[in-house]
């Protein structure tokens, strides 16, 4: 059994016992303005531990421990250190909000730079070691989330998956699972007499629902069917960055995937999906890892929020409002009898006839390629050319980057 834990000129005691925490002492000086005492037990119907009060302790008795900066208890869960980094990257994003997130004088990719720097080395820290259920990490996930909106000046009815894949951002979810992975293959390479390899591999012997790092690490390569790479690695039939490679892969896809069926339960992002699958490269790209911010967001002007607002589906249009006050969803701005979709928007309203007649009129005649799309396409498609990102128009050769500018014209003007 470990007894002592030594960092810095920290020490940290463990016995089974009393008797045993006593002989420890032993040629001891304890400081007793700056130690504690916690235990982990089973305790009885009195909430007391069996033969031991501490009261031979002399210090003071505590439930939760702060040590190297992760928080400990004596459930022996993660649920304090979940409340303590939640609670302090709280405080950290409001102090922020006003200043960096929502100023429209710093350009998004700085504020992207900023949360990535700055805050979220705070909430990952550690995240080898520890792990969250479900509501935990949701309420990790929520600052994140929160976040994003505000650097989007978007509502909070926004799909979170296209805030997240919009801005480039993978889920806290996905970066803790990485992590976790990355050291127990740097353990798995460490020699069985190293203590961290032990206690990386321990059993846990708790019933309930108390459980390993082993036990969440064997699942998680479970989950993305990874257990014979492993068993590959441990036979030494595949190397280091094959197995690194492997498990970066796998966990991409399955958070591509986790993705984009979030997306299919919301009727609202069908536009959004119709243009995240124009683009092949970009799923290419998301699928290995390398999810890139949208160009046109990096500076969040009028025109660009708008654009963002249509391709998100929380534009503010009857067709969204109507699920929500059981109205109409007919457009109020013309006698048509349509639905106020962004189809009806962008392509029939009477409203912006002049100025759309002068914008399309323009962009047509860019190219052949592109004129040819829009006369196959249906309305969707159609929309779906104009609320591309431009910003990535060397994916299509026959795109120019003047077609953006030349959308600008129009978002403005609606």
């Amino acid at each position: 059994m470990i007894q002592c834990l030594l960092y810095a000129d920290d020490c940290v005691l463990l016995a089974k016992n009393s008797d045993d925490m006593q002989t420890l002492k032993w040629r001891i000086e304890i400081n007793t303005t700056k130690s504690k005492w916690m235990v982990v037990a089973k305790k009885d119907e009195n909430g007391h531990v069996k033969d031991c009060d501490g009261k031979e302790f002399n210090i003071p008795h505590c439930t939760e421990y702060k040590y190297l900066g992760v928080m400990l208890n004596e459930k022996w869960d993660w649920s304090t250190h979940v409340n303590y980094i939640v609670k302090k990257v709280n405080k950290k994003v409001n102090a922020m909000k006003s200043i960096i997130f929502r100023n429209e004088h710093i350009d998004t990719k700085t504020k992207i730079s900023i949360w990535k720097t700055m805050i979220l080395p705070t909430v990952l820290y550690g995240s080898e070691v520890w792990w969250t259920n479900k509501s935990q990490l949701m309420s990790l996930e929520r600052i994140q989330l929160k976040v994003g909106k505000w650097i989007l000046g978007c509502c909070d009815k926004t799909a979170n998956e296209v805030v997240l894949g919009d801005l480039g951002l993978k889920t806290l979810s996905y970066k803790m699972n990485h992590s976790k992975l990355k050291w127990h293959i740097r353990c798995s390479t460490l020699s069985e007499s190293r203590l961290v390899k032990q206690v990386q591999v321990l059993k846990s012997s708790f019933r309930g629902p108390r459980r390993s790092s082993y036990k969440v690490i064997e699942s998680l390569i479970a989950e993305i069917s990874l257990e014979e790479s492993f068993d590959d690695f441990a036979r030494k039939e595949i190397t280091l960055t094959e197995l690194k490679c492997l498990v970066k892969t796998r966990l991409c896809v399955r958070h591509y995937e986790e993705r984009w069926d979030e997306l299919n339960k919301k009727s609202k992002c069908s536009l959004y999906q119709r243009i995240q699958l124009d683009d092949i490269a970009c799923i290419n790209s998301m699928k290995k890892g390398m999810f890139k911010m949208k160009r046109y967001l990096n500076k969040m002007t009028t025109s660009n929020r708008l654009k963002f607002k249509l391709v998100s589906g929380t534009h503010g249009l009857r067709s969204e409002l109507s699920r929500r006050d059981n109205g109409s969803n007919l457009c109020m701005c013309c006698d048509m009898d349509r639905k106020e979709s962004v189809e009806h928007l962008l392509l029939e309203c009477p409203l912006y006839k002049d100025v759309r007649d002068e914008v399309l009129l323009r962009i047509i005649n860019l190219s052949e390629g592109f004129r040819k799309e829009w006369f196959e396409g249906d309305e969707t498609h159609r929309c779906v050319m104009l609320l591309r990102d431009y910003g990535a128009f060397v994916t299509k050769p026959f795109m120019s980057i003047e077609m953006a500018k030349f959308l600008v014209l129009f978002l403005i003007t609606v």
